[in-house]
């Protein structure tokens, strides 16, 4: 299988490119019932006991590094333009989500999730809101910087650029239902159109196609069209 090491933080996981049979899995998630970021991370393979100790920003990056590694890192997206309110479709890129802790301080400890002035005093051993409250202003701002600095970084606000006007938008990433929605590039429709194709045309069994993996799906059914395409022209 392909294993890839997937290492930020002090924290590593051996993951796999999902197959085509995880993927569907992961396309029935958002048609059926209220879409999970622990259902869709057991679907790739993570266990129970693990995903109890990832924060929701782990969450969300793990499952698009699945992505990356299944699919690919780009998403075909369709937005209103901020600037213009134009209907705009161009490609987001999930790559560089995670900027891995730099904490020199044994005071501070990385909570992976966003840091506020209302949860500053988890990030720092020891301390509750009142002992942090009770820092001078230049202690608290410059321990607050530190830890702002050194903890774990989640980058979930993309740039995504209109083609009417070149102006560059912002999207956010991280929503539960944007996630799992954007695992595959297929609907359910069309993962059983390329069922179809593949054992119709390819003479592939369903069991084939189940065990591929997507990016292995997506090839053979864009070079069967191919063929298809070439023979007509004949």
């Amino acid at each position: 299988m392909l294993r890839n090491k997937f290492e930020y933080s002090g924290k590593s996981f051996d993951i796999y490119p999902y197959t085509t049979h995880q993927e569907k899995e992961l396309l029935l998630i958002c048609s059926v019932g209220t879409p999970s970021l622990d259902d869709a991370l057991q679907v790739c393979g993570i266990s129970t006991d693990v995903i109890k100790q990832l924060s929701n920003n782990e969450k969300v990056a793990l499952l698009y590094k699945f992505r990356e590694l299944s699919v690919g890192d780009d998403l075909n997206l369709k937005f209103k333009c901020s600037k213009c309110d134009s209907g705009n479709e161009n490609v987001l890129n999930i790559s560089n989500i995670i900027t891995s802790s730099d904490i020199k301080n044994d005071k501070i400890i990385d909570q992976f999730k966003t840091l506020t002035e209302d949860n500053f005093h988890e990030f720092v051993i020891g301390e509750d809101e009142n002992t942090i409250d009770d820092l001078d202003l230049n202690e608290y701002e410059d321990l607050y910087k530190e830890v702002e600095e050194s903890i774990t970084k989640f980058n979930f606000r993309k740039p995504i650029t209109c083609q009417k006007c070149n102006h560059t938008n912002y999207m956010k990433i991280d929503g539960v239902e944007f996630v799992i929605d954007n695992m595959s590039e297929d609907s359910l429709m069309s993962m059983y159109q390329s069922y179809n194709d593949l054992t119709f045309f390819g003479n592939y069994t369903k069991v084939d196609i189940d065990t591929m993996y997507s990016f292995e799906r997506t090839i053979l059914v864009n070079l069967l069209n191919k063929t298809r395409e070439d023979l007509n022209q004949w």
